[in-house]
């Protein structure tokens, strides 16, 4: 599949732009993974969320190949703050990003 082999992050025709004061592009799920470690997020939580960013990177190409922009911070953080606070971190997250992804199918160019 074209979206998964494609850097994360990355619209199929480059990477996307940044709605952020200081950026044109977006940062990958990875550099936002490592921005929220550098941020006192635990290492194996930021991982976790910097997958579940690329899985939600993913679906958004798939269903909305022609947007332009893709900043994935807030969503980063706010995954994050979530989970952390969770009883199972792990699964919460999983099923934050279940729901993420389906919606992002729900209202992309397949409705």
């Amino acid at each position: 599949m074209e979206s998964l082999s494609r850097e994360a992050g990355e619209a199929s025709s480059g990477p996307w732009a940044s709605l952020a004061p200081g950026r044109d592009r977006a940062r990958p799920p990875s550099a936002v993974g490592a921005g929220l470690r550098e941020g006192g997020v635990a290492v194996d939580l930021a991982a976790a969320v910097a997958v579940s960013l690329e899985e939600i990177a993913a679906a958004m190409d798939e269903a909305f190949p022609e947007n332009i922009l893709g900043d994935l911070d807030h969503l980063g953080w706010a995954l994050a703050a979530e989970a952390a606070g969770a009883k199972d971190p792990s699964a919460h997250l999983g099923r934050a990003t279940s729901t993420i992804v389906a919606l992002v199918h729900l209202f992309g160019q397949g409705t």
